[in-house]
């Protein structure tokens, strides 16, 4: 009898079906890839300054690498199903800020 309702929980969990997984935050890979090809397609001038060790420089470039310089804000895609219900949103007209409630998350 196990065997059966086994075989029966395999056979109508194979249906095919993709199955969707809605973000709790904000889906940070999706929108910082829209913003990648945006900045690809305007090739804006942007100024840049670097600092280190206390010397800076500054440059105006509109040859930027943008999938290279908004990798860290992909990277730090925060839906992770483990991390659902750990970030506090407060959200008004212009801003939506995600706090961690946890010290140990970003």
């Amino acid at each position: 009898m196990k065997y059966v309702l086994f075989i029966t929980l395999f056979i109508s969990g194979c249906t095919g079906k993709s199955v969707s997984v809605q973000n709790s935050y904000l889906d940070l890979t999706k929108f910082f890839s829209k913003e990648i090809t945006k900045l690809e397609k305007l090739e804006p001038y942007v100024r840049k300054t670097v600092s280190r060790n206390g010397l800076q420089e500054t440059k105006s470039l509109n040859n930027i690498n943008w999938k290279s310089e908004l990798s860290l804000f992909i990277e730090s895609d925060i839906n992770k199903s483990a991390w659902k219900n750990s970030y506090k949103i407060i959200s008004n007209k212009n801003e939506v800020t995600y706090t961690a409630l946890d010290n140990s998350l970003r």
